[in-house]
Order: structure tokens, then C-alpha cells, then sequence
């Protein structure tokens, strides 16, 4: 529901922790006033410029279908059952050719094993872990290219880019930064992986990481001032979380760095 009181319905389509899409309805109202088990995805104060806009579609507003809670939560219910099928129908076609396929190109008979039927499975697993590691390549590449400010294709989530990349001292919590961009958690912590292709938690620990590397890099600063300087509680948790990422110390990375500079 957003701050206007009109509601979207969107069933995520996912497949192996990975999300594919959504089947959207909508929009509409309520017949009911207030009801609070909906999630309210917008939440902006009331300002001059929304109050024109607002003027401005009030004809399109009016138009819109009006609907009981009870008959939104059954056309939910019947679009999640379709969605369900559509999507079980498709991983059960697609692994069908992709068995048939292989018994083709083998010139065997069809695999009969349960090690044979797990190959399909074994490969999205495979696909899962490069795509993992692309998008962790792809947030380094964007983090060296603007150390100071990073620029998110979503512009919902700038205002908490900008505040974390201006208070890297801070502890960052998901529930505060999705106040900032006037979002709820849940919405945000959606939207927040499709954009950076990790959870939040696991980005804020790698861009952490980053930031201590630029330290280690360019300043004599002591581990644990280094440590403290991004926020870590104590400085044995900031060497197991580089470790980590970098599979080696602070200390030793350093050494690295300062060795390859020598020379």
C-alpha cells in the first residue's frame, strides 16, 4: 500500500533463491478505511508537491475499483495458486528436455539414477555461485570507481547510500536506513539485494572490508584504530570478518601492500 492508499498485489516469482519476477495486480482501494496487517511500502509526510499531484489525478484516484479486504486476500490467494503452478509446470519441462537432451547427445538410455537426475540441480548451483561471485566483482568495481558516494540505479535507496557512505563509523541498521528512504524493512531489504545482489548485512561487512583496505593502504593507523574507525565492536571480530573476505589478516594484507609499494 502506498502513501496514497492504493493497493499493488505482486507475487515474487523465485527459483532457488534466485528472483525472476513478479505477477502483478492492481491497483485499487479499500472498502475498509484501515487495516493493519497490510504492509505500508510508502510513507511520505504530506508536502505541497504531493498535495498537487495528488489534485491533479484525483479523477483517476476516484476511478479506481473498490474492493472488501476479504475479496483482495481471495484474489491473492488465486493468483499465489496460479503462480505456483505456472512456475512448478516450468522447472519440470525445463528439466525434462534438459534429461532428454542429454540422453540425445550421450546416445544412452535415459539416466535412472538419482545421481543422473541431480546433474540439473547441481548446475543451477553452479550458475548460483559465479552469479554470486559477479555481483561481489561488480560491488568492489563500483565501490573503487566512487570511494566517496555510490550512485544507486534505484533512486529510492540513494538517501541511505549517502548516509552510510558519509558515517562510516556508525553501525548501520536495516530498519533505520528503510526510515530514511521512507520505505518499510521489508520492502527495502527487497529491493536493497536487487540492487547490490547481496543481503544487507553481507554488503555493509564487504563495504566495510573495502574501506579498511583503503586504510591499510593509505595510512600507518593500528589494526584496532582501524577497527574502531569503521565501527566494529571489537578489533578481533574486524580481523575474522577481513579474514573472511580476504583470506588473510589486516596485518598481513598490509605487509603485502607495503612490500609490493617497496618495490
Amino acid at each position: 500500500m502506498c502513501h496514497f492508499n492504493i493497493i499493488d498485489i505482486a507475487i515474487p516469482i523465485i527459483i532457488d533463491n534466485q528472483y525472476l519476477g513478479a505477477i502483478m495486480a492492481g491497483q485499487l482501494k479499500l472498502s475498509e478505511p484501515d487495516v493493519p496487517t497490510l504492509e505500508q511500502i510508502v510513507s511520505r509526510p504530506p508536502n505541497v508537491e504531493s498535495n498537487r499531484k495528488f489534485k491533479a489525478l484525483e479523477a483517476e484516484y476516484e476511478a479506481l475499483p473498490v474492493l472488501s479486504y476479504d475479496e483482495v486476500t481471495k484474489c491473492v490467494d488465486l493468483l499465489l495458486q496460479l503462480s505456483t503452478y505456472i512456475v512448478e509446470e516450468a522447472i519440470q519441462k525445463h528439466t525434462t528436455i534438459d534429461l532428454y537432451k542429454k540422453v540425445l547427445t550421450s546416445n544412452t538410455q535415459p539416466p535412472a539414477s538419482v545421481e543422473a537426475i541431480a546433474e540439473p540441480d547441481r548446475a543451477v548451483r553452479k550458475i548460483q555461485y559465479i552469479q554470486q561471485g559477479l555481483s561481489g566483482a561488480l560491488f568492489v568495481s563500483r565501490l573503487k570507481n566512487g570511494t566517496q558516494k555510490f550512485l544507486s540505479s534505484n533512486t529510492v535507496l540513494q538517501p541511505a547510500f549517502d548516509y552510510i557512505f558519509t558515517h562510516k563509523h556508525e553501525n548501520f541498521r536495516l530498519k533505520e536506513m528503510a526510515k530514511l528512504c521512507h520505505i518499510s524493512p521489508s520492502y527495502f531489504s527487497r529491493i536493497f539485494t536487487k540492487e547490490t545482489g547481496e543481503n544487507f548485512s553481507v554488503f555493509i561487512a564487504r563495504l566495510k572490508i573495502e574501506w579498511a583496505k583503503q586504510l591499510l593502504e593509505s595510512t600507518d593507523s593500528p589494526i584496532n584504530q582501524v577497527s574502531d574507525d569503521l565501527g566494529f565492536c571489537d578489533t578481533g571480530y574486524f580481523i575474522k570478518t577481513f579474514k573472511k573476505f580476504e583470506n588473510l589478516t589486516p596485518a598481513v594484507y598490509r605487509n603485502i601492500i607495503s612490500g609490493r609499494y617497496a618495490k
